[in-house]
């Protein structure tokens, strides 16, 4: 899967996560419209994660209404990316087998845009599941 993901980013450059022909900051724009309406404007969560971040152009919006914010990905070479979008991210690669840092339960919210429909593999994906339940208050 990381091979995949990493020779598709030297193909595409950032937009290896969406339409290679599409808008990139377009796109971002109106989920994040779409997020936000999902909140309300006191919403505070203590930890936010952003699962399969990519290079993080959900951090921003997670940093406002987070504390902290977990960026994970496969690629180590997009966490600099997303780890320099705000001051309150903690960057994680994922790797094999699936583990987060830190004690059971920590996250208060959970973003995984544009991930769970490419986890191909029934194995990786319940391992997947069951790890994020296990950090989810």
């Amino acid at each position: 899967m990381k091979t995949y993901w990493r020779d598709r980013r030297v193909l595409h450059g950032n937009k290896y996560v969406g339409h290679v022909q599409g808008n990139l900051a377009a796109q971002t724009q109106r989920i994040e419209q779409m997020l936000t309406g999902l909140f309300q404007p006191t919403d505070f969560y203590e930890h936010g994660m952003d699962f399969g971040c990519g290079p993080g152009r959900f951090i921003p919006l997670l940093s406002r209404y987070c504390g902290h914010v977990w960026a994970v990905d496969l690629l180590d070479e997009v966490m600099a990316d997303a780890a320099a979008r705000s001051a309150t991210v903690t960057s994680v690669t994922a790797g094999w087998p699936f583990k987060l840092p830190g004690k059971s339960p920590y996250l208060d919210l959970l973003l995984g845009a544009f991930v769970f429909q490419n986890i191909q593999h029934e194995e990786v994906l319940q391992a997947v599941i069951t790890e994020l339940r296990r950090v989810l208050k």
